[in-house]
């Protein structure tokens, strides 16, 4: 069986993606954007052009899902195995630093975070979509079993229950760091590929998406209610939904001849999330933040040349250490297969 390469386009997006999560993470966990007792009730100009960026960004994960629905999930051991392997890698290199480095004290919590990191969700992300990969062939299964009225009827049951019961009331998918809006964006996915749906102008819908969510987030704030900006820039809220099409088929709607780099610097996305969303690593992020702020001063164009440098070191460290991750791999599958070639001889 030929061996189909992936589509170059969507490769470039998962790379786009990260950049926005790591940007987004920034203005979330760095300058607190999200935090309703301190940063909303001190707004300035910067603070609300970090709320209107966020606007943009804040559709990241929700693509990356789509991305699994249209394309499917091929469920296979190997797959698993591989994402377990990258999973306790960088949970060990990162654990590593922090015990260098870092006092570390020997407790059942960080020993178990240390054996079990999925169960334990230091990944919030992994532990979900894996969760998501176990569910796929049932749900693939079952979305080619349905005409296109009952797949609409059950994609809009699960959009009320998603968007309306998760949003405004914290039931099912509480707030979109869950499975089940995972599963919902999965269907999605795949309900536009199977009936091969097609989105025109998706570039300005996208940018009129994001813009809306900051009216929304602008309204919140003029009438004295900041809390609700958590729960417009929670995944299950509908527009970020429809903001993450519109980015998807942006992309799609493109054609970019196959590319090899581009590939090769797609398949160390999951490493690059792996390495800077990992607790220890978020805080250390945080205080460069600090200082960076504290050495820039007045200067805001140097805090934000700083800030540019800062994303790229976190991308490249985490495509070098995935690098590091796949020849290592390649390395024990060569000498186990030695080791097998040696002892056959023998016997």
């Amino acid at each position: 069986m030929l061996k189909t390469n992936r589509d170059s386009t969507i490769e470039l997006l998962r790379i786009v993606l990260i950049f926005m999560i790591i940007v987004q993470h920034l203005l979330i966990y760095s300058f607190k954007i999200l935090d309703v007792n301190t940063y909303l009730n001190d707004l300035d100009f910067n603070s609300y052009t970090r709320l209107f960026l966020n606007s943009f960004l804040v559709v990241a994960v929700n693509t990356f899902i789509l991305i699994s629905g249209y394309y499917g999930i091929k469920f296979k051991w190997k797959t698993v195995f591989s994402l377990l392997s990258q999973v306790f890698f960088f949970s060990i290199v990162i654990n590593l630093f922090r015990i260098i480095f870092d006092p570390v004290e020997w407790n059942w919590d960080y020993i178990s975070e240390l054996i079990f990191p999925i169960s334990k969700e230091v990944w919030w992300f992994v532990t979900s979509y894996l969760g998501l990969y176990f569910l796929s062939p049932f749900l693939n299964a079952g979305i080619e079993q349905l005409d296109q009225k009952k797949l609409r009827l059950v994609i809009l049951g699960l959009l009320i229950m998603n968007c309306f019961s998760g949003l405004i009331f914290g039931s099912f998918s509480e707030d979109g760091y869950t499975i089940f809006n995972f599963i919902v964006v999965y269907i999605l996915g795949r309900y536009f590929q199977k009936y091969n749906i097609q989105i025109k102008y998706p570039g300005s819908f996208y940018i009129l998406s994001a813009i809306v969510l900051f009216i929304c987030i602008l309204l919140a704030i003029n009438f004295d209610k900041s809390y609700l900006i958590n729960t417009l820039f929670q995944y299950n809220n509908f527009i970020i939904i429809c903001s993450a099409i519109f980015l998807f088929y942006l992309f799609k709607n493109q054609n970019i001849s196959y590319n090899k780099s581009i590939n090769q610097v797609s398949g160390m996305v999951l490493g690059i999330y792996l390495l800077h969303d990992h607790v220890y690593v978020r805080i250390k992020i945080i205080e460069i933040v600090k200082h960076l702020e504290t050495i820039s001063g007045e200067q805001g164009v140097i805090f934000i040349f700083y800030l540019v440098l800062l994303v790229l070191t976190v991308f490249f460290s985490g495509v070098i250490l995935g690098i590091i991750r796949t020849a290592s791999v390649a390395c024990l599958n060569k000498y186990r297969m030695s080791f097998k070639e040696v002892k056959k001889s023998v016997d």
